[in-house]
């Protein structure tokens, strides 16, 4: 449950120029688009992006929000950035982004190029549990992790430790523990 960048580009690889560029961003389940997050990259240029065309979980990029999609010469590369919400549903879904262009040729056709996908991994917090005892009426003078001794009516203290692994990097917003006790 978290934002993330994405990042995306878009290249003219033929041999002529390409008008009215347009590109479809289809989110994966449970993330959404992070309003006034979008911008484009040319060269080594950073600028600002208007709003796109948000339907759904789809987002539309033209030459509105990007002007240089107005004409894209062959070779040119422009990366759209923005940023989206993760949400915590997001771990039901396959977190595949699909993108799909179109633009108008030379002759005045529209032409869509075939759809593209790729993979946002959402990373799970990874955490340790320790469930210990100690049996207060027993012989017993520290908490054991192992199998406890203990005598029907014996008085046990159970302590659970939860560490966020240090290897994890995904944080942990909400848990909820709940432990079961073993049959008396």
């Amino acid at each position: 449950c978290a934002t993330n960048p994405v990042s995306y580009s878009v290249r003219n690889s033929g041999l002529t120029v390409d008008r009215v560029v347009q590109v479809d961003q289809v989110l994966p389940l449970g993330m959404s688009y992070v309003s006034n997050s979008a911008r484009y990259v040319v060269g080594v240029v950073t600028n600002s992006a208007g709003h796109p065309i948000v339907t759904g979980s789809t987002l539309t990029f033209t030459e509105t929000n990007i002007p240089p999609f107005g004409v894209l010469d062959p070779g040119d590369e422009i990366s759209i950035l923005y940023d989206v919400y993760v949400g915590c549903d997001a771990v039901n879904g396959d977190n595949t982004f699909v993108a799909r262009g179109r633009f108008v040729d030379v002759c005045g056709n529209q032409v869509t190029n075939l759809e593209s996908q790729s993979v946002m991994p959402v990373e799970e917090p990874v955490l340790n549990l320790t469930k210990e005892a100690l049996n207060q009426d027993g012989l017993q003078t520290n908490f054991i992790s192992g199998t406890l001794v203990a005598d029907p009516g014996d008085r046990v203290v159970y302590r659970l430790t939860i560490q966020h692994d240090a290897l994890s990097d995904a944080p942990v917003l909400a848990m909820d523990l709940a432990d079961t006790l073993p049959p008396e």
